[in-house]
């Protein structure tokens, strides 16, 4: 049958119009209803990635207050992402007290704990607050530590509910009116003290479950109770419904995604540096499908010792339906086949073209072929915070400011040394810099000092985040790199922009950002800000 021209035209429309609105490549992890929401740490489908039609913020300064929509200060630092669901964002912070402010004359010398963290909602229109609860916990963690805290993990929601997570042992769920539905509390190791946690958890959220990552449970005759697995809870009572038999090594965040076949799974690190008791040390892609959830698709072990290999599961581990990285102590790069999980591919990542700035000339100058020896080398082969494009897995560097990325079918390996600040005057500052540390009433909480620290610090920062064909990388003193992710040579002109979350010398972060209706959330140890026109 066919439709009137008039009737075919507004069903044309329609359909367009529903397209355009579309803010993420639905899969079968994409939360129910999130377009143009951001749900859980990764975004819409726990990927750190999102495709829009809308219009997305690249050039930003909180100092000049260029694209800023609104920003509000935070009585205490914290470090999960933003959570985002209509009119309301979700975040967390320590809870504040009333230590004295910080000078360099006082004996404060840091390192405030506490059991508990607060969940934050916040209107995404003005930052104001609209409630606020306890979540509480079980040890005593220290606040703002460079590795990750208690307030790491990400708020998650469907825009019916909220929960948060305490790595510090708590977890709570509450209606988006700030009513408690039900709360549990855990036992985590502290794998120093007052450090119960290293990055080893973001949130994730999977249709009617939430997952964790917390000992085995009081009498398991499978797992070992001195160490971490992945454990799912129902959403709507809290209760356990699956514990993993693999472990996740420590430092590691397992990531969500969407296996080649089309079946929910999440992969995650095992083994590791540390006396991590887990073995073997490599990566398990685990089963979110059906009645197999929980189950091991397939493992996979590197063949080198682990004083090599155990490094390569370090921070978000990123992958999608072809293929997963493993990282060598950053000298090589191995691709493992995500369907069957045997290794693909192992790259050398030791000799790159280099494109270095140039003070004296105000130039960029490219050096093909250079060696980079070794770990105490002028540029370092360390990779951090990794995320792939395509054929590329891009990464920042460790310790000297440089993006770089490397093709993981022929090897070519890339460095762009980046500026690592900018100074008052708009221009840009090649050498280290150093933050106060302090939170936004001049309190220093951390006793760590690398948390005062440059950009390029050793330190776990939020993962990248892929925004269309822009990538976001965010430095630990708040400079924030948008780099071309299809850049066809990672040269200064892949640079988009190079913007500020505060002030120079008193910002701080280890946050991913979030991107909802048109607006980037983002924050730091002082304020949160909302970024867009």
């Amino acid at each position: 049958m066919k439709l009137p021209f008039r009737l075919l035209f507004c069903y044309l429309l329609i359909s367009l119009v529903l397209i355009s609105c579309s803010s993420t490549k639905k899969n079968v992890v994409t939360v129910t209803g999130s377009e143009n929401q951001w749900p859980m740490s990764g975004g819409p489908d726990g990927s750190w990635k999102i495709e829009t039609s809308l219009k997305v913020p690249t050039k930003w300064s909180v100092r000049t207050g260029e694209n800023i929509k609104w920003k509000k200060t935070l009585p205490e630092g914290g470090q999960s992402g933003i959570a985002v669901w209509g009119d309301k964002i979700f975040l967390t912070i320590n809870p504040p007290n009333d230590d004295p402010t910080y000078s360099e004359a006082s004996d404060v010398k840091g390192g405030a704990t506490n059991k508990d963290i607060v969940l934050f909602c916040l209107n995404s229109n003005n930052g104001d607050i609209v409630w606020n609860k306890t979540i509480k916990g079980t040890i005593e963690s220290e606040y703002n530590y460079g590795f990750s805290d208690a307030t790491t993990p990400t708020p998650m929601t469907d825009g019916k509910h909220v929960w948060a997570i305490n790595a510090s042992g708590g977890m709570a769920c509450f209606s988006m009116e700030g009513h408690l539905v039900w709360e549990r509390t855990w036992q985590p190791i502290p794998v120093t003290p007052n450090r119960p946690f290293n990055k080893q958890f973001d949130s994730i959220i999977f249709e009617d479950f939430i997952l964790n990552v917390e000992p085995a449970v009081e009498n398991d005759s499978i797992r070992t109770t001195a160490w971490n697995y992945l454990h799912a809870f129902d959403k709507n009572t809290g209760n356990r419904l699956w514990v993993t038999k693999a472990a996740v090594t420590n430092y590691n965040t397992p990531v969500l995604g969407e296996t080649k076949d089309g079946k929910p799974a999440i992969l995650m690190g095992r083994g590791g540096p540390h006396s991590v008791p887990e073995r073997p040390v490599g990566l398990s892609l685990i089963s979110l499908h059906d009645k197999t959830q929980g189950e091991a698709l397939w493992h996979w072990e590197p063949k080198e010792k682990n004083n090599v290999s155990g490094w390569g599961a370090l921070s978000t581990q990123h992958w999608n339906g072809e293929k997963a990285s493993w990282f060598y102590e950053g000298k090589s790069h191995l691709t493992i086949d995500t369907k069957t999980g045997k290794l693909v591919s192992q790259k050398d990542m030791r000799i790159v073209d280099l494109n270095k700035y140039d003070t004296i000339s105000k130039k960029y100058n490219l050096q093909k072929d250079v060696e980079i020896k070794d770990f105490g080398g002028a540029y370092h082969y360390h990779y951090h915070c990794n995320i792939p494009v395509g054929e590329y897995v891009y990464f920042m560097g460790l310790y000297k400011p440089f993006i770089k990325r490397h093709h993981t079918t022929t090897g070519k390996t890339e460095y762009l040394e980046v500026p690592e600040e900018m100074s008052e005057d708009g221009g840009y500052i090649w050498k280290k810099q150093s933050n106060d540390g302090l939170n936004s009433q001049g309190q220093l909480h951390s006793s760590d000092n690398r948390t005062r620290g440059g950009g390029f610090q050793k330190c776990f920062l939020g993962s990248p985040t892929v925004i269309n064909d822009y990538i976001y990388f965010t430095s630990a003193i708040g400079i924030v790199y948008v780099i071309d992710a299809n850049a066809e040579k990672l040269d200064e002109s892949a640079i988009i922009a190079i913007n500020d979350l505060g002030e120079r010398g008193k910002t701080w972060t280890v946050n991913s950002l979030s991107f909802a209706s048109g607006n980037i959330y983002h924050r730091t140890m002082k304020e949160i800000v909302c970024i867009g026109k």
